[in-house]
């Protein structure tokens, strides 16, 4: 009787013990945590998708990464909210021989739980570069979130969803978060662009509620072919 009795006061004093000084205090665990979804709404985050070749992606002047058309997108997390500088280069495949290439630099404003997308091709200027980029801010109207559309050049035409949007640039375009849309611009003499605007996930668009959104697209310049006539 003495043993067991014995036996209980030592298990006892050991979960006592155990509650006052326990590893799992020292955890910061959390079931958001535990799902990935953390490190989006504690940071911000920036998407990169190359759609030519290889580029390398700067943020403040580190590198960030390496990324290609089939290892798109290049996810970057754990990035500090506000201004970052961006650098995205074209790795040349011969560094004797390639062009130099354009290089994309911006300073863009990280929020809080969402992701910056950046697609793009790289070529040895802007104007024969293509691609866009889509950010976020405060919306004024929070329950009713805004699109705007910038483009390189200006006054190029905007489709969304099939119906003309008119001339770029497009402001205050009313869109719901849980819809879908396809994004097309269009101008003569230069190549189209197309994409989708919002994540395939609810939860990242939950995420986008309250701020507006804001692309802004560059199209490649189709170049003249020049005709040389014999006299």
């Amino acid at each position: 009787m003495l043993k067991k009795v014995s036996i209980a006061i030592v298990v006892i004093t050991l979960l006592v013990i155990i509650g006052v000084w326990s590893p799992w205090r020292n955890l910061d665990f959390s079931l958001m945590e535990f799902f990935g979804l953390k490190q989006s709404i504690d940071y911000a985050g920036l998407q990169v998708y190359s759609l030519s070749g290889e580029i390398e992606v700067e943020i403040d002047g580190e590198l960030a990464g390496n990324v290609t058309v089939d290892g798109s997108p290049l996810d970057i997390v754990e990035i500090d909210p506000g201004e970052h500088l961006v650098t995205v280069k074209r790795v040349p495949e011969d560094q004797a021989n390639d062009p130099i290439y354009y290089q994309l630099n911006r300073v863009i404003k990280f929020e809080k739980g969402i992701n910056t997308v950046i697609a793009y091709e790289l070529g040895p200027t802007k104007d024969f570069s293509e691609g866009y980029l889509i950010t976020t801010s405060r919306a004024i109207n929070p329950g009713s979130p805004k699109l705007n559309i910038t483009t390189s050049p200006d006054v190029s035409n905007v489709i969304i969803n099939n119906l003309d949007a008119g001339s770029s640039p497009v402001s205050n375009y009313e869109i719901n978060l849980f819809e879908d849309y396809n994004i097309k611009i269009l101008k003569e003499n230069f190549e189209t662009i197309e994409f989708s605007l919002l994540p395939d996930d609810d939860v990242q668009r939950e995420l986008l509620s309250g701020y507006d959104i804001n692309v802004e697209v560059s199209l490649f310049q189709i170049p003249i072919e020049i005709i040389e006539v014999n006299e």
